[in-house]
């Protein structure tokens, strides 16, 4: 929770990885992550994951300043386990007789050697697609991202179960410590229920809709007011606030507004508003009492009530 992993961009729009304290201090690069827009940061703070548009995977120890190459292609989204001993991701097979490309979930060990898949078939995963390790097991659960087809999937064994059948959900998080996720679906008329939140244990396979407000004053007060969209919603670790991020109309012009609540509705804070889409989505500190995020590749770290929100120097 001292320090933010993000990228930053060459005038020829090349992405390295950098490491800069929340204070704005001891700025350092990664020199190995040239061309790698995606990193995810292995929960005891030690690895680091790379990933680039070759699909060559990237184990970068910290202590050391040392890279290690994986030599299977994988693409993201990447999830490490909780230990930090093994990480997920998507596992591309390709026939050596027809050249035709399949697509496995599949956990691998630190040195990058498989120890389990399950085949995907026809679903896709978006590189920033939600994807979770279930704690002391060894299943996933993570979160379609296709247009129109938004639904949640839990790995059983060597199998997939399907868990959500609405294709409209826009957002879900994992709740720390536990065997829970929390999933947001929008509502069907935004004027009427903004959206609705469920809870699923993935042990006990078992789904029940959270106690949620059909209306938030600040997003949709009447039936005359509301958003036109729900861009993005991001839960905290502790699954006790959550971050919505809609897209508005305002004399004429569509503008993206931020808002953090508690889940329950309660505690509305207007964060930010911005004219263009999110760079990178908002990330929770591991407390949940910041967010840090990147807007017109501006990185920002901010308060969840919306305060002492800064830039930090990353030039």
């Amino acid at each position: 929770g001292k320090q933010i992993l993000f990228p930053r961009y060459d005038p020829q729009g090349i992405a390295m990885q950098a490491i800069v304290n929340t204070d704005g201090t001891g700025l350092m690069e990664i020199l190995q992550s040239v061309g790698c827009p995606i990193a995810k940061w292995s929960p005891n703070g030690k690895y680091i994951l790379l990933s680039n548009a070759k699909r060559e995977v990237k184990i970068y120890t910290l202590k050391t300043g040392k890279t290690q190459t994986l030599t299977h292609p994988i693409e993201p989204p990447f999830v490490w386990r909780e230990d930090s001993s093994a990480f997920a991701g998507v596992l591309i097979k390709k026939n050596k007789f027809t050249q035709i490309e399949t697509r496995e979930l599949c956990r691998f060990d630190r040195e990058g050697y498989p120890m389990g898949r399950v085949p995907l078939h026809d679903l896709q995963l978006a590189s920033q697609a939600p994807l979770y390790w279930i704690p002391n097991t060894d299943e996933l659960v993570f979160m379609t991202n296709e247009q129109a087809q938004m639904n949640v999937y839990v790995t059983d064994s060597m199998q997939l179960r399907k868990v959500s059948s609405s294709n409209d959900l826009v957002g879900m998080g994992q709740v720390t410590g536990t065997t829970d996720v929390i999933w947001a679906r929008k509502g069907a008329n935004l004027h009427y229920i903004l959206m609705t939140l469920y809870r699923f244990n993935t042990m006990l396979t078992s789904v029940s809709r959270l106690n949620f407000p059909e209306r938030l004053p600040p997003l949709n007060p009447d039936p005359r007011h509301a958003p036109d969209s729900i861009f993005s919603v991001k839960f905290s670790p502790d699954g006790s606030h959550l971050i919505v991020i809609a897209l508005m109309s305002e004399a004429g012009k569509k503008i993206y507004r931020s808002y953090t609540l508690k889940i329950d509705g309660s505690e509305v804070t207007a964060f930010d508003r911005y004219a263009t889409p999110p760079d990178f989505l908002y990330n929770w500190s591991p407390d949940g009492k910041q967010l840090t995020w990147m807007w017109g590749m501006k990185l920002m770290i901010g308060n969840v009530d919306g305060t002492n929100k800064v830039k930090i120097f990353t030039n």
